[in-house]
């Protein structure tokens, strides 16, 4: 099976090391690796140089970019660099793709136990084993609904993901490739049961506080096209999973958006889907009584 990564990196330089060594050891090592250094004031790239410069299948891109950490501006715009070198030296040729995230580290099976997950369930289009974060000395794994992979340690089926042109140049895009695949009939898998990890430095969104973590979120399901009614069910379970001031914040986010009336997704499958959504939650519910 043939893996292409690409690994989108930002001031990453404690991390990098423990990242490089754990995908070199993956026990299904990935065909070619894509490293896109996001214009990095540390020594990200010192190390990456140091630690791939005899790894014939690890590349290594410098884009330049804001020396500031802006996720929205250039997240998917690296990913997409990524992705075309991938193409232009590889053509069609590989089998599944990984989104992985420079402060991330893999255990020894990651990739082989979710690719073979992946063979035998071929409507399965995008997975991701469990997410643990690091928190005072402890690793916590990081509670999803199964049907939402994360993103920053995600394979993707070849054919589709060449199916969608790769990374969605937009906001969120590995929510957009869910979405996506869901309107395509196609299902997205979180393993966490899996006896596999990809273990990150801090959690989902940790570069922001949790405030502007939830004003960023909200702000994306405006992006997104989802409507006040589904954004508002969500604030809610934020209320019981989270805070209180994170669903405040989401909301805050989602209006905010609104009244800057900022540009939305420019899919309109996605947006369709999105403003959907109430209805297929509806209708779920009337199935289930």
């Amino acid at each position: 099976m043939k893996v292409g990564v690409i690994t989108p990196v930002k001031n990453e330089e404690e991390n990098l090391p423990s990242l490089i060594e754990s995908v070199k050891n993956q026990s299904l090592k990935p065909f070619a690796w894509v490293i896109v250094n996001d214009n990095s004031t540390d020594d990200s790239r010192k190390i990456i140089d140091e630690k791939t410069k005899l790894e014939d299948w690890i590349y290594l891109i410098d884009k330049k970019g804001s020396k500031e950490y802006k996720m929205e501006e250039n997240y998917a715009e690296v990913l997409s660099v990524g992705y075309e070198l991938l193409d232009e030296k590889y053509s069609n040729s590989f089998d599944y793709y990984m989104v992985l995230d420079g402060d991330m580290k893999l255990s020894k099976d990651y990739i082989k136990e979710i690719v073979g997950f992946m063979e035998e369930n071929k409507t399965v289009v995008i997975a991701s084993g469990g997410i643990y974060y690091e928190e005072n000395k402890d690793t916590k794994l990081e509670k999803r609904f199964s049907n939402e992979p994360a993103g920053g340690a995600t394979l993707y089926d070849g054919e589709f993901f060449r199916s969608i042109d790769g990374p969605y140049v937009e906001v969120c895009p590995d929510t957009c490739a869910k979405i996506k695949a869901r309107s395509m009939g196609y299902e997205c898998r979180y393993l966490s049961n899996f006896d596999v990890k990809a273990i990150q430095s801090r959690k989902t969104g940790g570069k922001r506080d949790s405030m502007g973590d939830a004003i960023t979120s909200g702000k994306h399901s405006y992006k997104l096209g989802k409507s006040l009614i589904v954004t508002t069910m969500k604030s809610l379970n934020y209320c019981i999973s989270k805070s209180t001031q994170y669903c405040f914040g989401f909301l805050i986010g989602y209006f905010k958006a609104i009244i800057k009336n900022e540009d939305q997704v420019k899919d309109e499958e996605i947006l369709e889907y999105n403003k959907s959504l109430f209805e297929i939650l509806r209708r779920k519910i009337r199935k289930n009584k």
